[in-house]
């Protein structure tokens, strides 16, 4: 799933939980119409239209955390990710139950911002450099290409998990392990490179750490890294030797 499908699956996962009563009582503040036209162009995806009516929306309820987080999330959508942050921080400071996920996102976007401009466009052109050099087996050339857009982004998680393989083929599996660690650091719910740092602990003899890695890429959604995860915890509970890294 692409970063905009995913987007678009929140926004549309909300429109049951985030459209406004239809019938106002006296206990409940009447309807908004700016957010409920906002959320049926997001389910139709004119997400320019939903940008302009559920930015109008918070205008009209700016403590409704929930229809800042999806003005945000349509922000995103259209590529406004500086839009998206400035949404986002604001949602994330104020205590509730958006603060976190709003944090969250807000690195995400305003890595998306940073991804948009010319800085942007020389990572992407050493990440192509650095696969190339993959592609013919050129290690030295890959290691320094990453190497060089983790110098100028730590958390680029990309560029660390390509480290991470490069270091356990080099049978570096200390350094390895810790370049998947910040790999999950950034990206928690990469549950592949959760089952490469559970190869990597294996390979440490680091059994504890391993099976909580296999575990958690237990929580995929990928039948076949799950059957992995099961089969690596059963072997590391038999015992017996690593399996090989996907």
């Amino acid at each position: 799933m692409t970063m905009r499908q995913l987007l678009i699956a929140v926004l549309l996962s909300t429109l049951a939980a985030a459209q406004p009563a239809a019938v106002p009582s006296a206990q409940t503040a009447p309807p908004n119409p700016d957010a409920e036209a906002g959320y049926q162009h997001v389910k139709r995806r004119q997400f320019a239209s939903a940008v302009k009516r559920l930015s109008a929306a918070s205008t009209r309820e700016p403590e409704n955390m929930q229809l800042r987080m999806d003005l945000a999330y349509a922000y995103q959508a259209v590529k406004k990710h500086g839009e998206a942050e400035e949404h986002f921080r604001f949602v994330a400071s104020r205590p509730g139950p958006f603060q976190a996920a709003a944090a969250a996102a807000a690195d995400e976007a305003a890595r998306q911002a940073a991804g948009a401009g010319p800085e942007g466009a020389k990572r992407r052109a050493r990440l192509e450099q650095a696969y190339a050099a993959v592609g013919r087996g050129d290690k030295i050339a890959a290691r320094r290409a990453f190497q060089a857009i983790l110098a100028a982004d730590p958390k680029d998680a990309a560029a660390r998990k390509q480290m991470g393989y490069l270091n356990f083929e080099d049978g570096r599996y200390a350094d390895a392990a810790a370049d998947f660690e910040a790999a999950l650091a950034v990206e928690p719910n990469d549950h592949v490179t959760a089952l490469q740092l559970g190869y990597t602990f294996e390979y440490l003899k680091k059994r504890e750490q391993a099976r909580a890695s296999f575990t958690a890429a237990l929580r995929s959604g990928d039948d076949k890294i799950r059957e992995a995860a099961q089969n690596a915890l059963q072997a590391s509970s038999d015992g017996g030797s690593p399996a090989a890294p996907l």
